[in-house]
């Protein structure tokens, strides 16, 4: 008979709160500002990124003057290429972007314009470019929230960022009070459904009035594999585990919200997942 994923009280406690947010929770670090390379030049550079035709569309839709997000750039040289490139971080009215501009001779051009908060980078080093994950909070009737990992590239002198690897995190998910110190690999040793709390709830209608009820976002089969990151034992004492799924194509057995929303989620079977799945039905990986 397979163990059931048992952790010992030596190992963590048992969380009993929720953080408040996936902000608090997913956040790692402030690295990324140590890339930043400001000086009383900065004005005058900012002013030559406002001539980038998508930089001052942007403003223009929103409604926003030069004026009013000048201070949220930074000189950041992102390729280690010597050169002083320029990052846009802040907010435009009530949205946050991250927006790289590659800065070449005397003019800049657009390298990334992306809508989110930088939750962790590397430090700045002369042998690698920026490489960070940027976490984005949908609004206006959406709901998947993404945290998408990016690395600078460098190919015969041209500079870019790719994607390294992309999560979907359904808006109204709660999380525990704190990440493992170490997360714990496993797989499903029976079918599962994800979850975004730690209960079953049927009634619970999560994705507005035209959405099916219940608190699940998918059933996985058995063999699903991903990650445990946090922990919460509910009042009926029933145990239950923090997860990052994986999701490769032909794990679902069940409709899945992440892959039915009409958002611009592209090929969702190559993203992870988030929500809870109950302890029960897991199986560590031995390590």
């Amino acid at each position: 008979m397979k163990k059931i994923l048992i952790f010992s009280l030596v190992l963590f406690c048992v969380s009993t709160i929720y953080a408040q947010n996936a902000l608090e929770f997913f956040y790692k670090n402030d690295n990324f500002k140590t890339w930043f390379e400001d000086d009383s030049t900065l004005q005058n550079a900012a002013k030559k990124a406002l001539q980038v035709v998508e930089f001052k569309q942007l403003l223009a839709s929103q409604g926003v003057n030069f004026e009013k997000v000048q201070n949220f750039f930074h000189f950041i040289d992102f390729d280690n290429d010597g050169d002083r490139d320029l990052v846009f971080y802040g907010k435009i009215n009530s949205q946050h972007y991250t927006i790289f501009f590659s800065k070449k001779d005397t003019t800049y051009s657009l390298t990334l314009l992306e809508k989110g908060i930088v939750i962790e980078a590397n430090t700045p080093h002369q042998n690698n470019g920026l490489f960070f994950t940027l976490y984005n909070e949908t609004c206006c009737g959406y709901y998947i929230n993404t945290l998408t990992g990016y690395a600078c590239i460098n190919f015969r002198g041209v500079s870019y960022f790719n994607v390294t690897s992309r999560a979907l995190l359904y808006k109204g998910t709660v999380f525990p009070s704190r990440q493992l110190a170490s997360p714990v690999r496993f797989k499903t040793v029976k079918v599962s459904d994800l979850r975004i709390a730690p209960k079953v709830d049927a009634q619970q209608m999560i994705a507005g009035m035209h959405s099916w009820a219940g608190n699940s976002l998918g059933m996985y089969a058995l063999n699903a594999t991903g990650i445990i990151l946090g922990e919460f034992r509910g009042q009926d004492n029933t145990f239950w585990y923090f997860v990052r799924m994986d999701n490769p194509a032909g794990i679902y057995i069940h409709s899945n919200r992440l892959t039915t929303l009409e958002e611009d989620i592209e090929n969702p079977q190559d993203c992870f997942s988030y929500g809870w799945i109950k302890a029960e039905t897991v199986e560590y990986f031995p390590r």
